[in-house]
């Protein structure tokens, strides 16, 4: 069953406000996750069916996104702020995708660039630790909450943090 008709191109809106939220379980049965937080904002008019696929994770050498938990939540109705449902987050196993529906076109058109602002969340059910620090103090010198981009190399000389 096919979630979404066509991958919106990365030209065709604006991503910001990019946030990585993690949240330790507060006793050993209840999971850590990591939270995501983000701004979309369309450039055009979006069409019923368009979709972008929301990952978090780091890239492996194959180019595939190794997910930094294994357990997303539900599927997740994504509003404006007058409560029309204009696209849904669809947990899609090991990232989330996003698909705008009919009533988006409304809301892109013209001047009407609506901001989404969804909150996605990855868990680790295995354990209440998470798989970033929890830490977001600047005493933590091992993870200042920063967002990190990593490129898979071969070349140990280059396994280090930018």
């Amino acid at each position: 069953n096919q979630v979404g008709k066509e991958e919106l191109p990365t030209t065709a809106y604006t991503i910001s406000n990019i946030k990585v939220i993690p949240v330790a379980g507060e006793t050993s049965s209840d999971p850590g996750y990591e939270q995501l937080a983000f701004s979309i904002t369309p450039k055009q008019t979006l069409e019923d069916g368009q979709y972008i696929d929301v990952h978090l994770g780091l890239p492996d050498s194959n180019g595939n996104i190794e997910a930094y938990g294994s357990k997303l939540a539900a599927n997740l109705p994504l509003m404006t702020p007058n409560g029309v449902q204009i696209a849904t987050a669809y947990n899609m196993g090991t990232y989330y995708r996003i698909v705008f529906n009919s009533e988006e076109a409304a809301y892109t058109s013209g001047n009407n660039k609506l901001t989404l602002n969804p909150i996605l969340r990855w868990e680790n059910p295995q354990s209440q630790q998470l798989s970033i620090s929890t830490n977001q103090s600047s005493t933590n010198t091992t993870n200042l909450g920063k967002i990190y981009v990593y490129q898979y190399t071969d070349d140990e000389s280059k396994f280090d943090t930018f």
